[in-house]
């Protein structure tokens, strides 16, 4: 679909992007060489592809197409020369618009299935560069093995080590294997039972080559002997380390270990460092870990599949008590297309697809690839601030779990929000609802920046959490604004915090309801409606609802034929 003008101008008033190059073509005498248009596409198409605008200057100013060219360019000549000059050919549909009377090439570049070079073998792919602004590079041979992994061309957990043989495979390690799927329930259950070489087949351990079964480097890392690991998987390192002044000799220990009992050890590692505060919540007492299990294992889990086995590098665990939180990071970017923006809702991609597969059928990852989720939402659910992998950069991926004091009051609101709704928050409701509580009230846009969604997304969950009598609404709909409901600013012991953040408008929609009662005699949620235009249903039915709770009115009927009139014992 064409884009049109006004597209066109919030494009480049968006300046240059992982997606969006500018190009000038006033710069070189002639107009930009031709090869260097070539080798921009490339870049672009190597990576997520996008829009590249010829006629565009860096800092956004629109010069338009070189006048001094020698023949006058056109849609069809880009698009013949960008199909001739690139291998394997790139279709990419050419617009010339006009902007400021300057003509501008818009160039509609698509992502390459592979990578894709100039005709003269030149490959370059854009990437966030060290200044954090994207540029091109160039891929050299012995980075296509990192760039078919990151894409998921190629799964190097399948591959079968030289050498290795169903030998470098522990029995011990093997039967570890076992164990955990007859004493996890989340394992597969298909698995139960298996002898060696049935379990070794089905979870891919191992492959039949030439009557021989040979171990996969899912199989070394999971069951592998260390020497063997050692020998045919030497990149293999993880360390947990616990930073503090408080021991003479901190926790450092670093292990070669398969990947179970690493899991296994590690967990052990965390039981004395986590010890559980337990809260009064009035009904029970609830213990609140520092680091709940689940996040962590979760987060190692996600460490040990998805890091890069082709290079070097150390999987670290690292408790340091002076920020007061946990690290968990491996060697690796983040596989093609997933960022620390988006890691939340783009869909899963596993660097190593084996491997995860393996990890999931032995229960010790989520089964739904959708780990992440899990992590944000459990650490949210202990009170504390969200984690977040904004200290990764482009050589390692970094998670960090925040630690420290819980917030107790959260904990109680969400706990009492689960048992009104009967099911569990997701991780987007606790962001909203946690930001509610912390900045008093937020925004649909606030919220759909926090979910990383769009505000229809943000709106429904709004809504979601005003039918759970969770959240109100006040102010008109261009300029509403969402804060605690009643309820829970009561169970926060904060009544005069809830009168202030409500405001006039609440206590003037309060009044007119009444006045409309004292009048008529009974109201229905369509006669606030139309007494109180700005009001959504929701916010409607929560209106009466509140004025029910506080005694001021009775609630009669049920469903479409609901009607409330004033309680004559609390007059």
């Amino acid at each position: 679909m064409p884009m049109t003008e006004q597209e066109l101008r919030e494009l480049i008033a968006g300046g240059e992007t992982m997606t969006v190059e500018f190009k000038s073509d006033v710069e070189e005498k002639g107009g930009l060489h031709f090869l260097k248009l070539i080798e921009a596409v490339v870049c672009l198409a190597n990576a997520q592809g996008g829009s590249l605008l010829l006629g565009v200057e860096d800092d956004g100013r629109i010069t338009g197409l070189n006048p001094q060219r020698k023949e006058p360019m056109t849609s069809s000549g880009i698009e013949a020369l960008i199909a001739n000059r690139t291998s394997t050919h790139l279709s990419a549909p050419v617009s010339l618009m006009t902007l400021d009377s300057h003509q501008v090439a818009v160039i509609h570049v698509p992502q390459a299935r592979g990578l894709t070079a100039t005709s003269e073998g030149i490959v370059k792919k854009r990437v966030i560069g060290g200044q954090g602004r994207p540029e091109c590079v160039t891929v050299l041979p012995n980075d296509w093995i990192h760039y078919r992994i990151d894409t998921g061309a190629a799964d190097f957990s399948a591959h079968i080590p030289a050498g290795a043989t169903w030998n470098d495979l522990d029995p011990i390690e093997i039967e570890r294997l076992r164990q955990n799927v007859e004493n996890n329930p989340k394992a597969d259950p298909a698995l139960r039972g298996l002898e060696d070489h049935e379990l070794a087949g089905a979870l891919n351990l191992a492959v039949t080559v030439e009557g021989e079964p040979r171990p996969t480097l899912t199989g070394l890392l999971l069951a592998g002997r260390e020497a063997s690991i050692r020998a045919h998987v030497p990149t293999h390192e993880a360390a947990f380390q616990l930073l503090t002044e408080r021991l003479a000799n901190p926790l450092n220990q670093f292990t070669r270990q398969p990947l179970v009992k690493l899991f296994e050890a590690f967990g052990q590692y965390l039981v004395p460092l986590n010890l559980e505060e337990e809260f009064d919540l009035g009904f029970r007492r609830i213990p609140v870990p520092p680091y709940p299990a689940a996040a962590f294992r979760e987060a190692l889990a996600n460490a040990l599949v998805h890091r890069d086995y082709t290079q070097r590098g150390t999987v670290y665990v690292r408790i340091d008590e002076g920020v007061g939180g946990m690290f968990i990071s491996n060697p690796g970017r983040l596989p093609e297309g997933v960022t620390t923006e988006n890691i939340l809702t783009v869909e899963p991609r596993a660097r190593n697809p084996l491997l995860a597969d393996a990890f999931r059928r032995l229960g010790l990852a989520e089964r739904t690839g959708r780990g992440v989720d899990r992590i944000y939402e459990t650490i949210l659910r202990t009170g504390r601030p969200a984690p977040t992998y904004d200290v990764s950069d482009a050589t390692t991926v970094r998670i960090f779990l925040p630690g420290g004091q819980p917030d107790v009051d959260f904990v109680r609101l969400t706990i009492d929000a689960q048992n009104n709704r009967q099911r569990d928050l997701s991780w987007r409701h606790l962001l909203i609802l946690r930001t509610a509580k912390d900045e008093g009230e937020i925004t649909t846009s606030e919220a759909a920046a926090l979910i990383r969604g769009n505000e229809h997304q943000a709106r429904t969950l709004l809504e979601h959490l005003m039918q759970s009598g969770l959240l109100e609404a006040k102010g008109s709909k261009r300029h509403r604004t969402y804060h605690l409901s009643a309820r829970l600013y009561e169970r926060l012991g904060q009544k005069a915090e809830y009168s202030r953040r409500r405001g006039p408008d609440a206590i003037r929609q309060e009044q007119s309801v009444l006045q409309f009662l004292r009048e008529h005699g009974v109201i229905r949620r369509a006669d606030v409606l139309s007494l109180l235009p700005e009001l959504t249903d929701t916010s409607a039915t929560n209106l009466l609802k509140r004025l029910t709770r506080t005694g001021t009115l009775v609630q009669e009927g049920e469903k479409r034929g609901t009607t409330y009139r004033l309680n004559q014992q609390a007059e």
